[in-house]
């Protein structure tokens, strides 16, 4: 009966390599205290700019500076 279960609900089920992913704000710009926390890139590129624009005033991101950023996102065990 519980795998009948799990078998409706896989996403329920959290996997044993599933890794989430993490970016400090202080490995792009140095002094900031910021994480960004998410599943995917994606997720961390859109808090990175909401961030980037509410506490270092950047409102336009450069392709520099958002490879820098990516480049900084790193995977951590979920």
């Amino acid at each position: 009966m519980l795998r009948q279960l799990c078998a409706r609900l896989p996403h329920a089920i959290p996997k044993e390599d599933s890794m989430s992913k993490a970016l400090r704000c202080a490995d792009v710009v140095g002094s900031c205290d910021f994480v960004a926390k998410g599943e995917s890139e994606q997720e961390i590129l859109t808090q990175a700019a909401e961030h980037a624009r509410a506490a270092h005033n950047i409102s336009e991101i450069t392709p520099e500076v958002a490879e820098k950023v990516r480049a900084a996102i790193r995977d951590e065990a979920a």
